[in-house]
């Protein structure tokens, strides 16, 4: 598999990638032309390849000096990818895996009619998860010079207990921050189990295009909920608790166990302040809701801790995704109040 070059190293662990401009995803691969067939962008990217499913054998060993026998495990699949035999995960009969094509086949016909423009795509987890992202015709500028556009992101993940998903996200320019936007309520993304009855159908994906569009008016209305609701320092603080589980101790909790407890709770709140204070773009809207949000969505998206290739797969597809789900949630039930 092709090792990606970055300019951010904690993207370096992606398996692969490929993007359209150097500040969108913060991926340094392969150049993708924005012109590109989906079919042309999956072979840039590097996962124009397939999977199968290959009948699952244990090997049987009696003692110490037999060869073992070869004995079929009933109902049980090896999911490997074709091109280099590597294995993915153990799957049922009952598993309808999805080929990277499939994606392809889900963008083509919106970018050929000009209505999507492809703007990234990769695998993280060894190839476990891949990724499709085109950008929609629509975007938005306010406070001045605050740019955010909407990204659809495919999620076509090869391994058990997985879901394959339709994400939007808005995309803050300045700092290339993303978050998952409410399509239409159904959350921010659109998922198909690998074992319906009927398995992925794109005729049906394809229709949270039309809904997207509408869901990314809505995020448009809420940047400007955000923007108009100033927050003050105790509220600020109490949000950013909240978001990241920082609650103070409760009552009863031993002083020593308590006084630990906070320390790392002040530290970590350092840390988060630090961000907010100094992140790109504080100029817009500073000291409101939608600076707030920022805040979540920089540090998180920029300044994860840890592995690199763990931290760019928490932040868009994790434990980090949902972070940037609930601080926008509860900045925006904070700007309605005020």
């Amino acid at each position: 598999m092709t090792q990606i070059a970055t300019h951010d190293a904690r993207y370096t662990g992606l398996e692969t990638a490929a993007h359209a401009a150097a500040d969108k995803w913060h991926i340094i691969g392969k150049q993708l032309d924005v012109k590109a067939t989906a079919d042309e962008v999956l072979a840039t990217a590097g996962i124009n390849w397939t999977v199968s499913k290959q009948p699952l054998r244990s090997r049987i060993f009696h003692d110490k000096e037999d060869t073992g026998i070869d004995v079929p495990v009933p109902g049980k699949y090896a999911l490997v990818r074709d091109t280099d035999h590597k294995v993915f995960d153990v799957v049922g009969k009952d598993w309808k895996q999805v080929q990277n094509s499939d994606v392809a086949a889900f963008f083509d016909g919106f970018i050929k009619a000009g209505n999507l423009t492809p703007h990234a795509a990769g695998a993280t987890q060894e190839g476990r998860n891949v990724f499709f992202v085109a950008k929609i015709n629509k975007s938005f500028k306010f406070l001045g010079t605050d740019v955010n556009e909407g990204l659809l992101c495919f999620t076509n993940p090869h391994k058990h207990g997985s879901c394959v998903s339709v994400r939007l996200m808005g995309n803050r320019l300045w700092c290339a921050n993303q978050i998952g936007i409410d399509i239409g309520g159904r959350g921010d993304s659109v998922r198909f189990t690998h074992v319906a009855r009927n398995g992925f159908r794109v005729d049906l994906a394809q229709k949270i295009i039309g809904l997207s569009i509408a869901a990314f008016d809505q995020y448009e209305q809420q940047a400007h909920i955000l923007a108009g609701g100033k927050a003050t320092p105790a509220q600020i603080e109490t949000y950013f608790r909240k978001v990241w589980g920082l609650e103070k101790p409760g009552e009863g909790t031993e002083p020593k166990l308590a006084k630990e407890i906070e320390d790392r709770n002040q530290e970590a709140l350092v840390r988060i302040y630090d961000a907010h204070n100094n992140q790109p773009g504080i100029e817009c809207g500073k000291g409101t809701w939608w600076h707030a949000v920022n805040s979540v969505t920089y540090i998180t998206d920029h300044l994860g801790r840890g592995d690199e290739a763990r931290a760019f797969h928490t932040a868009q597809f994790g434990a980090g995704a949902e972070r940037k789900r609930k601080g926008l949630a509860l900045a925006l039930e904070y700007a309605k109040a005020a």
